[in-house]
C-alpha cells in the first residue's frame, strides 16, 4: 500500500472530477481527498437584478441551498480543510461573456430597502467561526457589524484579508472590548473609513497593508492609529497638502516600514524637501508620484525608487534642493517621464545617482509634434551612452510612438543610430552592463550578457 504522503501528492494533481470519484473508493481515500476538495468556497449572500440595478436577498429555495452548503462545510469532517472564503456578489464565472458588464453594475447597485435584504449574513458569520484553519478571507460590499467582526477575530490563523467597498456598522468611539482581527496582510479597496479598519486589527500581527480608493490619509487619520511595530510593506494614498506635518505621524505609526507605495497622490503640491528630523530608518524601497515621493528621499536610505507620470524639468528642480546624501544608496531607479526630450535633461537627472545599477525609463513623447518627437528621441538614444553612470548593470529605455508612420515623413528623414554602435558605446561606458533594452520609435535593441543580441531594428515603428 502506498504511503499517505505519496497518495496526497498523486491526489494533488488530479482534476476535481476525478477527486470526487476517488472518494467513493474507500473511506481512507475519501479522507485524503478532502484535503484538496474542500480547500475553500465562494459565498453569494445576494442576487443582483440588473433591470432594477439592486441587490436583494436570494429567493427562499436559494437561501435553503446556501444554508445547506454552510452546514456541510462547517461540519467537523470538512471545516478543518477550508483555507479560503470568498464573498462575492457576482454569481457569474470570470470567463462568462457577461461577467465584466454584471460586475460593473454590481459595483454601483443599491441594496433593496427590504427587511430581509441582509438575511444571509448572520448565518454566514455564525458559521465562519468553524473554519479555524482559514488563511484567506475576502469580501465585496459587505456590512460588518460587531458580531461579524467578532467572528473574524476568532480566526487566529488568518493571513490575508481583503475588503472591497465594505461598510462598518459600529458605534464610535470604539470600545476597549471591541474584537480585533489577527491578520498578516490587509487590503482595503474603495470604501470609507480605512483608518477605522486599521483600528480593528491586532497591531503586532500586521505585516502588509494595501489601501486604495478615494480616501487620502491625512494627519487626523494617523493620529488615531496605534503603533504597527511589524508592518513592513505599505501601499497608501497620502494627502499631499499635509505631507510635512504628516511624516512624523506616519513614522510613529509604521516605524518598521521597509517598502512604501504612495497610491494616487496627484492632487495638490507637496514640499520637495523636508528636514530629516524624523528619519525612516528601515525604509529602502519607495514608489509613487514625484510630489509625494521625493520628500522621502532625504528621510531614508532609499535603494529602490519608482516615480510615475513625472515632469522631467520639475523633477530635476526637486532633486536640486536635496542633499547629495539622499541619493547615495540608490541602486535601482524607474521613471515615467514627461517633457524629457533632450539628453541634457536625462543626463542631469542621472548625474544625481552615483551608484546606480538598474535604470528603467519610460518617456512620454509629444502627442502632437510627431516628427519632432521622433527626431528628439533618436538624438537622445545617440547621445545617451556617455551620460550613463559607469556602475550601471541594467538599462531599459522605452518611448511610445503617436501618429501613423506615413504622417511623419519617410524613414530617410531621420538620423537613426546603429544599434550595435549604441551597444558598444554603452558597454564601454558601463563595463558591468548585463542588459540593454531600448524600444523607441524607429529603433530597437535587445541585448543580454548571456544571450547576446536578441533583437535589433532600424526604421520600423
Amino acid at each position: 500500500m502506498l504511503p499517505d504522503e505519496l497518495l496526497l501528492e498523486i491526489l494533488r494533481h488530479l482534476p476535481k472530477g476525478d477527486l470526487f470519484s476517488v472518494t467513493y473508493a474507500s473511506r481512507h481515500l475519501c479522507a485524503l481527498a478532502r484535503t484538496f476538495l474542500y480547500t475553500g468556497f465562494t459565498f453569494h449572500p445576494y442576487v443582483f437584478e440588473a433591470e432594477a440595478a439592486v441587490l436583494r436577498c436570494p429567493p427562499p429555495e436559494q437561501c435553503n441551498e446556501l444554508l445547506e452548503q454552510l452546514a456541510f462545510l462547517a461540519s467537523q469532517e470538512i471545516a478543518p480543510y477550508v483555507r479560503f472564503v470568498h464573498v462575492r456578489l457576482n454569481r457569474l464565472r470570470r470567463n462568462h461573456p457577461d461577467f465584466v458588464r454584471v460586475n460593473s453594475g454590481i459595483s454601483f447597485a443599491l441594496f433593496a430597502d427590504e427587511d430581509d435584504t441582509d438575511a444571509m449574513l448572520p448565518p454566514f458569520f455564525f458559521t465562519l467561526e468553524a473554519f479555524r484553519n482559514l488563511r484567506v478571507f475576502d469580501a465585496q460590499r459587505l456590512l460588518f457589524t460587531s458580531t461579524a467582526l467578532a467572528a473574524l477575530a476568532q480566526l487566529q490563523s488568518l493571513e490575508q484579508v481583503s475588503m472591497w467597498d465594505c461598510t462598518l456598522a459600529l458605534s464610535l468611539p470604539l470600545l476597549p472590548t471591541q474584537a480585533k482581527m489577527h491578520v498578516v496582510s490587509l487590503s482595503l479597496l474603495q470604501g470609507d473609513d480605512p483608518d477605522l479598519w486599521l483600528q480593528l486589527v491586532v497591531p503586532a500581527a500586521l505585516r502588509k497593508l494595501y489601501v486604495s480608493g478615494a480616501h487620502e490619509f491625512g494627519c487626523a487619520d494617523f493620529s488615531s492609529l496605534p503603533v504597527f511595530a511589524n508592518l513592513a510593506d505599505v501601499t497608501i494614498p497620502l494627502r499631499q497638502a499635509e505631507l510635512s506635518a504628516m511624516l512624523p505621524l506616519l513614522n510613529a505609526a509604521f516605524p518598521s516600514m521597509e517598502l512604501l507605495r504612495i497610491d494616487g497622490g496627484s492632487r495638490g503640491e507637496a514640499d520637495a524637501y523636508v528636514s530629516p528630523s524624523n528619519a525612516f530608518d528601515h525604509l529602502k524601497e519607495l514608489h509613487g508620484r514625484r510630489n509625494a515621493a521625493v520628500a522621502f528621499l532625504a528621510l531614508a536610505s532609499i535603494h529602490v525608487l519608482t516615480l510615475h507620470i513625472t515632469d522631467a524639468p520639475t523633477l530635476l528642480a526637486s532633486f536640486g534642493v536635496l542633499p547629495s546624501a539622499a541619493f547615495a544608496a540608490l541602486t535601482n531607479l524607474s521613471l515615467q517621464l514627461e517633457r524629457c526630450d533632450t539628453s541634457e535633461l536625462l543626463g542631469s537627472i542621472l548625474g544625481h545617482f552615483p551608484v546606480l545599477q538598474a535604470f528603467t525609463v519610460d518617456l512620454a513623447l509629444d502627442r502632437h509634434a510627431h516628427r519632432a518627437a521622433r527626431h528628439s528621441i533618436l538624438a537622445l538614444v545617440t547621445t545617451l551612452p556617455p551620460l550613463l553612470p559607469p556602475t550601471l548593470h541594467i538599462l531599459r529605455l522605452y518611448a511610445q510612438a503617436y501618429g501613423r508612420p506615413d504622417a511623419v515623413g519617410p524613414d530617410a528623414d531621420y538620423a537613426i543610430p546603429d544599434p550595435r554602435v549604441v551597444h558598444t558605446q554603452a558597454v564601454e561606458r558601463c563595463p558591468k552592463l548585463a542588459v540593454v533594452e531600448i524600444r523607441v520609435p524607429l529603433f530597437r535593441l535587445r541585448w543580454t550578457e548571456g544571450q547576446g543580441f536578441e533583437g535589433e531594428g532600424m526604421g520600423s515603428e
